[in-house]
């Protein structure tokens, strides 16, 4: 995390930005609160948090609560195939599709742009942080937790979560209140990736609390 976080600094400086707006998905997310609270850059305008976490063991729980409300055939292949550590099998890769449809991206097909991102990802900045998958987070990243830091947090911010997000839409309603002044949004028919499930209400959020702070 503090590479990431000081990869961001060298970003922002190499391009001498002194006024922008932070804006991060996900892990991207999670990467711009550290970035908010280590850093406390001067320049941000305002920042978004979309669809992640503030709690790497609360995200722990979510996703062990979630698989558990899958059917048990789905459940069973999840769990023997990593026990046994094979991964590779068409039975488990049919199973994380099916996790993947149910919380990460609702609509079908999915976007040939999506499909392609989730084909060419690598695995191995996920599995060093993480670990071999989100049941199992043995990785770096393991302790990550700043949801009682979060009210340090004073620039103006939205945070958008998904009806059936893996990052469940109540720790994205708490990571809220403890941001002072800041703005929730939940995407009704959304799991992880509004901006591709909703992007007609996706783009209308964005645009009109950017255009609030854009001065």
């Amino acid at each position: 995390m503090q590479r990431a976080v000081a990869e961001v600094d060298a970003v922002l400086c190499a391009l001498g930005l002194d006024r922008f707006h932070l804006f991060g998905n996900s892990w991207g997310a999670m990467l711009a609160q550290q970035y908010m609270l280590d850093a406390a850059p001067a320049g941000v305008a305002s920042l978004t948090i979309s669809n992640s976490i503030a709690s790497i063991p609360e995200f722990a729980n979510m996703v062990a609560r979630l698989k558990s409300e899958l059917d048990p055939a789905t459940q069973a292949a999840i769990d023997g195939h990593e026990a046994a550590g094979t991964t590779y099998s068409p039975e488990y890769q049919a199973a994380i599709r099916t996790w993947n449809e149910t919380y990460l991206c609702r609509i079908r097909p999915w976007p040939r742009e999506l499909e392609d991102a989730f084909r060419n990802m690598g695995a191995e900045v996920f599995e060093t942080m993480f670990g071999p998958s989100d049941f199992h987070i043995v990785g770096t990243i393991r302790d990550w937790d700043v949801l009682d830091r979060l009210d340090e947090i004073s620039v103006p911010t939205l945070v958008l979560a998904g009806r059936y997000d893996e990052c469940v839409p109540e720790h994205m309603w708490e990571m809220h209140k403890r941001i002072p002044g800041s703005r929730f949004e939940l995407f009704e028919t959304s799991a992880h990736m509004p901006f591709i499930e909703e992007p007609d209400k996706f783009d209308a959020v964005m645009r009109n609390f950017l255009r609030r702070h854009d001065v």
